[in-house]
């Protein structure tokens, strides 16, 4: 039994180890994808992997920054930040926008030093602090916020332009310009079929990809966490079941069943009775010439009962122990309940303890 559960404790321990490796391999998944998370973010707010928008990112005036042709890193096309900027910093009224304090113009070459763009960014956050949060960043909050994107694109349009449907913002002619009458941002050449697209939203959209790895994976964990738990109880019960099995007899553990080798006997002395004359009745069957039942002259013998006990012992791999088959009157009294005397009680007196005692033992043995 002990090497039994040493074979299944071994089987068990070779899968911890398997998913000991499968978790080791999704927690490095797991952490890679909240980097790349945080790192798609950040570039998609900030035009970087950075913790705020850089004002040297964004230098110039505004033509320069919230234009298509934009070459600077932070601009329209790489990030919300700018993007944010561009559509509540006008040129010219200098009106609070979006929900800001800011009265003061983007004019030319006040943002040289990128001193503009970093007043106007600080005074868009702490308006936007102002609004609540969503309490988990899921991978469809992500999506809902482009989706929300792209359902406002022309919405604002006083002048309705089928050359340039895809913009955002407010404008009562065609174009964006930064005055108070067309504060907007045109995309309409960034999704051209030729166009550079928008990086920020692209951005969201690999983070919203990695979101549901990252969801997929935590799953994934959980489930090897709950297989660990199983294997561990599965080796608990085999160590458990070999603890006890040493302290129990093999006897008691293993034994053949006597109806089983009576059953088998019963089969071979019908398969003797078969045979009709003393040359067909051969080993383990015997003939005799005497036997008032014409049927039954041909027998099995003691030792073909023999040979099919032993059978019986192989078949089940252990040996039958008929002394240790009962110990009690009731135990005899249960095997004996069919009506064949397989038992039969022995008075023993071995020593103080047996003296005057009544044992239970099978029938051969007490003929023996």
């Amino acid at each position: 039994m002990r090497q039994a559960a040493n074979a299944i404790n071994k089987k068990l321990l070779d899968q911890a180890q398997e998913l000991k490796k499968q978790k080791i391999d999704a927690v490095a998944a797991l952490r890679a994808d909240n980097a790349a998370i945080s790192g798609k973010l950040q570039s998609a707010l900030f035009a970087e992997a950075a913790e705020d928008l850089n004002k040297d990112n964004a230098k110039g005036n505004c033509g320069d920054v919230c234009s298509h042709t934009s070459t600077t890193k932070a601009n329209i096309l790489t990030s919300v930040a700018v993007t944010a900027i561009c559509l509540c910093q006008d040129t010219d009224a200098g009106n609070a926008n979006c929900g800001h304090a800011l009265n003061t113009q983007w004019t030319d070459s006040s943002n040289s030093a990128g001193q503009k763009i970093s007043t106007a960014w600080a005074a868009i956050k702490t308006a936007c602090d102002k609004r609540k949060a969503p309490e988990h960043l899921t991978a469809h909050t992500i999506r809902a916020a482009i989706a929300q994107f792209k359902s406002r694109l022309g919405l604002s349009l006083t002048h309705k332009t089928t050359t340039k449907p895809l913009i955002l913002g407010e404008t009562d002619g065609s174009t964006c310009d930064g005055t108070a009458a067309k504060l907007c941002i045109d995309y309409t050449p960034a999704l051209a079929t030729s166009g550079k697209g928008i990086t920020w939203l692209s951005n969201l959209d690999q983070a919203a990809d990695l979101v549901d790895n990252a969801t997929n994976t935590a799953a994934h964990l959980k489930l090897l966490a709950e297989k660990q738990k199983q294997l561990v109880s599965q080796a608990v019960q085999a160590y458990t079941f070999a603890r006890y099995a040493a302290t129990v007899p093999a006897a008691t553990m293993h034994q053949t069943p006597l109806q089983d080798i009576e059953a088998k006997q019963e089969e071979a002395e019908k398969e003797c009775n078969k045979k009709e004359t003393d040359t067909e009745c051969q080993k383990p069957c015997k003939w005799n010439a005497e036997a008032k039942d014409e049927k039954k002259k041909c027998t099995l013998s003691e030792e073909g009962k023999k040979a099919v006990e032993n059978q019986a012992d192989q078949e089940t791999g252990v040996k039958n122990d008929k002394t240790a088959n009962t110990t009690t009157q009731p135990e005899c009294e249960a095997v004996n309940k069919d009506g064949k005397n397989r038992c039969g009680e022995e008075k023993r007196g071995d020593s103080e303890s047996d003296k005057d005692t009544v044992k239970c033992r099978h029938s051969s043995f007490l003929v023996n």
